[in-house]
This record gives structure tokens, sequence and C-alpha cells, in this order.
């Protein structure tokens, strides 16, 4: 049975082999009602496994969980208020991003690959650009200042800021490449104790390769869970589907099949001849 579940968990995550894609609206965030909940130059959060980073943009003020839906997104948003930016740790390998906007003030930009916009632009004017490899779409209404990005290239790091800005619904894919990167034990598989290793070291910072670090930033965590699983056995086997356990039958279960069972075998049991 057990192999069963497995080789149909297998056969049924193969379908998106090819790509991983992380998706946040940052609704797992708590609203920034007080100086206390934003985020200040130089720390880190998370949202929905993306992580990020309060950067100077050009300013050090904070950024903000709010919820006027200025980017159309729907509940919670980025708001970058006044010269600030959030870097995006992305995943090893990706080839685009996507984010809704709304902007205020026409002091935002965007760095890509260590290149940054040259001149204060409104995010509208970046579309058709290309900045650090990579292009950049942007889709909005003339009259109106939100819209929709999308970068498209070999994304390697990605800042977003500027002042009045608010960013939501942001989504990133990247492409499954060398399966070399999730054999964390190296013994040339990638299989369920590269996973033990990843998990033994989650959570860690200053790691190396061999602790579950398959992005090379130094840390293990949930980017490097998506290498290992879409490089297991060559398919993008899903980690909860092989790593749940099968559920135990309950009481009442087992006294249906033993009823079965019981009544069966009665069924089958030849009948007892008769003495003359």
């Amino acid at each position: 049975m057990e192999r069963l579940v497995f080789s149909v968990a297998l056969a049924l995550t193969a379908i998106n082999c090819c790509s991983a894609a992380y998706l946040t609206n940052f609704e797992d965030l708590p609203l920034s009602t007080t100086p206390a909940t934003r985020f200040a130059p130089g720390s880190a959060f998370t949202s929905s496994g993306i992580k990020f980073t309060v950067v100077p943009y050009p300013y050090s003020y904070s950024v903000s969980v709010a919820d006027r839906d200025y980017a159309k997104g729907g509940g919670k948003e980025l708001w970058m208020g006044a010269g600030v930016g959030v870097s995006v740790s992305m995943p090893p390998m990706a080839s685009q991003v996507a984010f809704k906007f709304a902007q205020g003030n026409p002091w935002n930009g965007l760095s890509i690959n260590g290149q940054s916009t040259s001149r204060p632009l409104t995010i509208k004017d970046m579309n058709g650009i290309s900045l650090g490899g990579v292009s950049v779409a942007v889709v909005s209404s003339p009259s109106v200042n939100y819209g929709s990005v999308t970068l498209t290239g070999l994304i390697e790091s990605l800042t977003i800021g500027g002042m009045e800005l608010s960013v939501d619904d942001l989504s990133i894919t990247a492409p499954v490449t060398a399966p070399s990167i999730a054999d964390f034990n190296g013994d040339h598989m990638v299989d369920g104790a590269d996973y033990l290793r990843w998990q033994r070291h989650f959570g860690a910072s200053n790691a190396t390769h061999d602790k579950g670090d398959a992005d090379g930033d130094l840390d293990v965590d949930r980017s490097d869970l998506v290498a290992w699983r879409y490089h297991f056995g060559g398919s993008a086997a899903s980690v909860v589907e092989l790593v749940r356990p099968i559920p135990e039958p309950s009481a009442a279960m087992l006294g249906v099949v033993a009823i079965a069972a019981l009544r069966t075998s009665t069924l089958l049991r030849p009948a007892r001849r008769q003495r003359v």
C-alpha cells in the first residue's frame, strides 16, 4: 500500500515538474497599525515563504502592511511611503516575477541583478525597458496610476522601491535546473536522505550546501526545499504527499472489516455432511 501511495503521488505531481511557483498576497502579515508593527530598514520578514529585506531607496524609512487596496489586489498590500524599498530573496534560476502596483509619486524604481533605473521614473514609464538583462513589461491605464508588472529573464536579485508605492500579489517562477543543487549528501541521488538533511538544518544561517542550502544564499529555507522537491526522482513530487503517514483505520472501520471477513469465511466454509 505504501508503495502504491508513493507511486501515485509521483504520478500526480509530475505534471508540474518543470517550474516552481511562489505567490504572496501579504495576507499572512499583520497590519501596521503602530510604528512598532512596521518593518524598519535592515529588518527582514517572510510572507508565504518569500523573504523580503527592507532597504533604503534612497532614504531609510519603514515599510508598512496596509489594507487600502491601492494596487487592486484585494486585502492587504505592502506600502512604501517615503523612499524605502524591499529586496526580494529570489529562488535559484528564477525566470519571471510579476506583481501589482499603485503609485502616487514618480520617485519609484527597480533594481534587477545589480542594475537600477538611472533616473526617477513612474512604474508605467518602465514599460519596454531592459534592466540587468531582464525585460520589463507594464500594463496600466494611461489615466490611473495602478497596474501590473512582469519581469522576464534570469533574475538573481530584485529590489522594488520608491515613494508612495504599493505592491501586491507578487509571484515568482523558478524553472528547475541541475539536480546536483538538491543532492545535499553528495551520493549523486536526490532522495529522502537529502530531505532529512534539509529538515535537520531548516532555519540555519551561514549554512553550506551539505546542510541543505540549494541556492547558495547561506541559509536553509523554503526555496531550498522547492529545489529538492522538483528534483526528487526527476519529478515534482509533493513533500506533503511523500512524508505524510497513511492514516490508521478507525475502530469502526476495523469492526466492519472484521464482520465482512467473518461472513466471507462462513460462506466459503464447506458444509458438513450429515451422518446417516
